[in-house]
């Protein structure tokens, strides 16, 4: 059961992608990324009190309408900003979505909590981990290297399918 969580932040919702995932599908951008990545093509997503607060139900009432124009299942990616920086909500949408039948990928950069990550990743059915340069990661980004290797880490402990992404 997901955890009761009122309401969280996204800045866009994207209706048909092909790039984002196995599939078609939609793509949620969450609100707020604490990585500050130089190369990130979402900057206007990192502040966290920005773009629209919105309760995990009714996102996925809006994501319905698309179910027309999607493959079976219809996909839905949590993308960012960086959703590990709203875990419950991330957590919420992603058990409401899979309850109606929608496959769910997680993209991350990594960054977030152990158990916040770990209940994450058995919440989706394929985490898209975005790795950042991995010898010197303080150039590109913000990113405690150490907290995303972790998590990382944390990945072989679970059946969730892993595609590895350098973006």
């Amino acid at each position: 059961m997901a955890p009761v969580v009122t309401r969280g932040r996204i800045q866009s919702v994207q209706s048909f992608s092909t790039l984002d995932g196995p599939g078609t599908r939609c793509v949620v951008f969450f609100q707020g990324c604490p990585a500050g990545c130089l190369f990130c093509h979402n900057p206007e997503s990192w502040a966290a009190q920005g773009g629209e607060e919105i309760a995990p139900e009714a996102l996925l009432l809006r994501l319905e309408r698309f179910r027309p124009f999607l493959q079976t299942p219809p996909g839905l990616t949590l993308s960012g900003g960086e959703p590990l920086f709203q875990p419950e909500f991330a957590l919420a949408l992603a058990t409401l979505a899979q309850g109606e039948g929608w496959h769910v990928a997680l993209d991350t950069c990594g960054w977030g909590p152990t158990d916040s990550f770990q209940q994450l990743v058995q919440g989706v059915d394929l985490v898209m981990f975005s790795i950042k340069h991995p010898l010197h990661p303080e150039a590109l980004s913000k990113l405690n290297p150490t907290s995303v290797l972790a998590n990382w880490q944390l990945l072989s402990n679970f059946s969730t399918p892993v595609w590895l992404r350098y973006v």
